[in-house]
């Protein structure tokens, strides 16, 4: 048998060689199990569909890019957990949805199931009080368009010009037709408050709260010349030819087959018969007591005449009988109107 004789140097290479081998063998395994250990499997789900990931990656967003599925076109809808341990994600395509904010067109990518998440998503706030067409609570789907209408309450103050009050002091040793100004007075300013309601900046509602005077105005005071005229109940000045005194008693159609008068016109409340000798029928008249305050019958036309009127006498026509008793008969004044 023949040995072959090394040399010393040599037969040291070939050991630092063997045991490098045997270093980088262990090394490797060790890597390679240490990496077997980190290796996670994960399921990912779109609707029916699922598939196995294996990857060193443990979050989410990672997890979605290891397995291919773009995070532009895709959202992570859940995640499926055992204990703490994350197991799977369910996922899906994102689609267009509209949603006009007060009229402003805005649109979001989405795959969530509700349009409260929609909201939650793109951090579209809203209050109790906004109008959202459909409910929040409705499924989303591709096309859905979604209007919110946004809801304020505004407390509103609004000025107002206190018309000019005026008081009228009557002067009947100034000649009818003559006003004069006394004291020219200002005009006042009230504020009222409102409870304004806004649906996407229009007005739909307001509820009054309060109001106050700001600046109080002060009265217009005007002289009015009466002279030659009576001023009637409602203060109106009206100008008379002429004044009678008369004897004035009542009487009324109440019960009587015929209503009108001697001119034609159905009797009413303001009719009175005259002595057309006296008072022209036709006349517009003003009638009142001696003193013009006891009673005052107002305003009134000569249309009817009767047999017992003649002379200085007028008869006023009240609607009842029982008015007729208790005015009776009492002394008056008839103004003749021009």
């Amino acid at each position: 048998m023949k040995f072959v004789s090394m040399k010393r140097d040599t037969v040291k290479q070939l050991s630092s060689r063997l045991i490098a081998s045997v270093l980088f063998l262990l090394m490797t395994t060790t890597i390679a199990t240490a990496m077997a250990d980190n290796i996670h499997i994960y399921e990912i789900s779109e609707g029916s569909d699922s598939v196995e990931v294996r990857t060193f990656s443990t979050e989410p967003a990672d997890i979605l890019a290891d397995a291919g599925y773009d995070p532009n076109d895709y959202e992570i809808l859940s995640e499926a957990l055992r204990g703490n341990q994350l197991i799977g994600l369910r996922i899906g395509k994102k689609f267009p949805v509209t949603v006009y904010d007060d009229g402003e067109k805005h649109i979001c990518e989405t795959a969530s199931k509700t349009i409260g998440q929609l909201f939650l998503q793109h951090g579209i706030a809203i209050s109790a009080f906004d109008i959202v067409s459909p409910s929040v609570t409705n499924l989303v789907t591709e096309g859905t368009e979604i209007r919110i209408t946004r809801v304020n309450n505004a407390t509103v103050a609004e000025e107002s010009i206190i018309p000019l009050e005026v008081e009228k002091r009557y002067n009947d040793q100034v000649s009818y037709g003559i006003t004069r100004i006394l004291k020219a007075g200002s005009t006042g300013i009230l504020e009222r408050t409102y409870d304004v309601t806004y649906h996407s900046g229009v007005e739909t509602a307001r509820r009054f709260v309060s109001e106050r005077v700001v600046e109080e105005g002060t009265p217009q005071v005007i002289e009015i010349g009466t002279a030659g005229a009576i001023v009637t109940e409602d203060g109106k000045v009206r100008p008379y030819s002429q004044i009678v005194n008369v004897l004035a008693t009542a009487y009324s159609t109440e019960g009587w087959k015929s209503k009108h008068t001697f001119t034609q016109t159905l009797a009413r409340v303001g009719t009175v018969a005259v002595d057309p000798d006296v008072i022209p029928l036709g006349s517009e008249l003003y009638i009142t007591s001696l003193d013009g305050k006891e009673w005052v019958y107002g305003l009134a036309v000569a249309e009817d005449t009767g047999s017992l009127i003649q002379g200085h006498r007028v008869d006023l026509f009240f609607d009842t009988q029982e008015e007729c008793v208790n005015f009776g008969v009492s002394d008056a004044l008839v103004y003749i109107l021009k």
